[in-house]
């Protein structure tokens, strides 16, 4: 079913079946804001209030669009737009949805996402950017999933199970901005297959070249996995060569699973999508 929800709260459109509902705010963004089981807690975090700023921006949570640019996973841009009331709603058949975001005032991009019904507990949700302008544009487009650490434990598969050479990449950032992260975590337990991270209250982050393209959240109290999957694209131009991140922050107030789409130069009119 296709609901458009308009009250007290955020401006919401939602997609909902036996086994999941997923609430896309058109407030700004666009920004999945809740994602779980009807009627029960959101997977996701939220920060209805918007507590966490940098400057004039929001971070609020949810399923998130992301830009970058070449040697630069955040800039300016990137979060000019990203608190801009949304423009258009198309829903086909009430089991898919697509938003954009106002274009962008000097880069010309539009960025928007796109949420489909694939079974009742499998959605497809695709991460867009729309070159409007008639000139060249580069860079990349990520998709973002705040979720509430609370009694999780995350995963992610590592290397090529199906091939005889077996290879990952891990990238350490001990810095970054005002963030740091220890090399040495305790909050982290790698092996030769799996990379398990059970958040413990302290920033961290790891960017992986991971091909088989997996992050996954359980939640021991819920009895839930809750995974995210985007293909590998092996001759792809990704960020510090890594195609999955995971990040954790202070005091385990979120842990972000993010998913990384390789960059590329993108003609007038042209789309690149994740």
């Amino acid at each position: 079913m296709f609901h458009k929800i308009i009250g007290n709260a955020l401006d919401t459109v939602s997609i909902e079946t036996s086994k999941v509902r997923i609430e896309v705010t058109t407030e700004f963004g666009p920004r999945i804001k809740f994602f779980g089981v009807p009627g029960g807690k959101n997977i996701l975090f939220w920060d209805n209030e918007g507590k966490y700023v940098r400057n004039d921006w929001k971070l609020r949570g949810g399923g998130r669009v992301w830009t970058t640019r070449p040697w630069a996973n955040e800039t300016e841009e990137t979060y000019m737009t990203d608190n801009e009331k949304c423009l258009g709603i198309i829903s086909r058949s009430g089991t898919k949805m697509e938003i954009f975001a106002p274009t962008h005032p000097v880069f010309k991009l539009r960025k928007g996402i796109e949420v489909s019904k694939i079974t009742d507990n499998i959605f497809r949700v695709v991460s867009i950017v729309d070159n409007e302008s008639d000139m060249l544009w580069s860079g990349g487009v990520w998709a973002l999933a705040c979720t509430d650490p609370k009694n999780k434990t995350y995963g992610i598969p590592l290397g090529h199970p199906w091939s005889r050479w077996n290879s990952f990449q891990i990238t350490y950032s001990p810095y970054w901005a005002n963030h740091t992260s220890l090399v040495n975590d305790p909050q982290i337990s790698p092996n030769e297959k799996f990379m398990v991270i059970k958040p413990a209250g302290r920033e961290l982050k790891r960017d992986i070249k991971a091909p088989m393209g997996l992050i996954g959240a359980s939640d021991e109290q819920e009895q839930y996995t809750f995974w995210k999957y985007a293909p590998y694209i092996s001759d792809g131009r990704y960020p510090q060569g890594a195609n999955i991140a995971i990040y954790n922050g202070p005091n385990n107030f979120m842990t972000e699973m993010e998913t990384m789409g390789p960059q590329r130069i993108l003609g007038p009119g042209e789309r690149i999508v994740h």
